[in-house]
């Protein structure tokens, strides 16, 4: 579904930075939720009729979202936004709750809320643009964490994650920028890093995607989705030797059932 986003020109305070989570290559999943957590700490309700209320609902849904148990959540940040609906910060937790429910169009509707009240949460717009991602929209995905990154040119999953939208839109050298920065700040970020090496194959820059991969793999030798693809890279190098173990490893490990019949497939047509 696509929606129009409204611009602003006036985002300008400093980046709430939020965690790549629940991904298969993340390095350091807490990284930024830790620090949302932290600037989020002050009481966010004012001083309306209703914020004693809303501040006590707002309260118990961040800590039952800190411990994980996203429905409750979500509950409480409703019975927020109800009782309070200009409580930015409710309406921000109420989307990250939807998002880590696979609630994708409810998250996107409440970051909506969240960037109306609050421009310069820039949080929110991260959010939505995994949101977006999800929902295989990556051009709204790019343009929001364009916006996040208006205000933090800096922030490594900001940049991990546009580079991965540029990529499913095959900008592939768009992407490898971005990856390239996101790297200079976080050199340990897997995820940066195996995009990367997927960019690089698909420009056939292949040594460089092995040299990826490999890094990848030196981290996280359990990946076999980075075995996978340093198959393809080898196998393009005329390296069918190292292709076939890579793959046969890959099978070993254990593939996504979307990946695995492309690994046989190119176990056959590697032979023995």
């Amino acid at each position: 579904m696509t929606r129009r986003l409204a611009l602003t020109s006036s985002l300008s305070l400093s980046l709430l930075a939020c965690s790549l989570a629940s991904l298969p290559f993340i390095g350091s999943p807490a990284r930024a939720d830790e620090a949302v957590a932290a600037n989020s700490a002050q009481d966010p309700t004012g001083g309306s009729a209703n914020s004693g209320n809303s501040a006590q609902f707002y309260d118990q849904g961040r800590e039952l979202y800190w411990d994980q148990q996203y429905q409750a959540a979500l509950a409480a940040f409703d019975q927020a936004v109800a009782l309070q609906p200009d409580l930015a910060e409710a309406h921000f937790y109420r989307g990250r709750a939807a998002y880590r429910l696979g609630q994708y169009d409810l998250a996107i509707e409440a970051l909506d809320q969240a960037v109306r009240l609050a421009p310069q949460l820039a949080g929110a717009y991260y959010y939505r643009g995994r949101a977006f991602y999800k929902e295989g929209d990556f051009e709204q995905a790019a343009s929001n964490l364009e916006l996040a990154l208006e205000i933090d040119p800096n922030d490594p999953d900001a940049l991990t994650y546009r580079g991965r939208a540029y990529y499913k839109q095959g900008l592939y050298a768009r992407a490898i920028d971005d990856l390239d920065q996101a790297l200079s700040i976080v050199p340990e970020e897997t995820l940066a890093r195996f995009y990367r090496g997927r960019a690089y194959y698909k420009l056939e820059q292949y040594f460089l995607a092995i040299a990826d991969f490999d890094e990848v793999i030196a981290q996280q030798p359990e990946n076999a989705t980075a075995y996978f693809y340093r198959a393809r890279a080898h196998e393009k190098i005329d390296a069918f030797t190292r292709a076939r173990e890579d793959v046969l490893q890959a099978l070993e490990l254990g593939l996504p059932p979307n990946l695995e019949p492309r690994a046989r497939q190119l176990l056959a047509e590697l032979g023995s």
